[in-house]
């Protein structure tokens, strides 16, 4: 059974250099659809089968779809609350087995195109990379291993 709690939320909404504030207040319901508290690890599974270490980032593709950065893991959490490591080290499945998966290209940020192509940049490598549904991954931008904040060329 899923754990469900309301909370409310406050909005200050600032115009005008923060002359004019604004207080909204509204009810929302939070929904588990995936991991538990049960533990701080990465760990596939279904709905509260799941576990995750420190979720940051995320996106959402066209279907949607959840990808997130875990730890040092890109990972998915579809519609029915299934979550699949794709990219990573330490992530295990339900039998507390490590999963052989690919190192992740990156961890510092995560997009997802109508096409279902992900973006994560890393900024260890000072690069950006693209990964196609098919789980290919090539550098999108920036070269490995140099900082650079100058305009021009994708690759340069």
């Amino acid at each position: 059974m899923k754990q469900q709690s309301t909370i409310v939320a406050i909005a200050i909404l600032a115009f005008g250099m923060g002359i004019f504030n604004q207080a909204i207040a509204q009810t929302w319901k939070v929904t588990t659809i995936a991991g538990s508290d049960d533990g701080n690890r990465v760990m596939d599974g279904q709905g509260n089968k799941a576990q995750f270490s420190k979720p940051s980032y995320s996106a959402i593709d066209a279907n949607n779809n959840l990808y997130l950065i875990d730890e040092t893991c890109v990972r998915k959490v579809d519609t029915a609350g299934n979550v699949i490591s794709l990219f990573g080290m330490g992530a295990e499945d339900q039998n507390h087995s490590r999963i052989n998966i690919p190192e992740s290209p990156g961890q510092d940020g995560i997009w997802v195109t109508k096409s279902g192509n992900l973006y994560v940049s890393s900024g260890r490598s000072h690069a950006v990379y693209k990964i196609t549904p098919d789980k290919k991954v090539e550098l999108f931008a920036g070269e490995e291993g140099f900082k650079g904040k100058e305009d021009g060329n994708r690759m340069q």
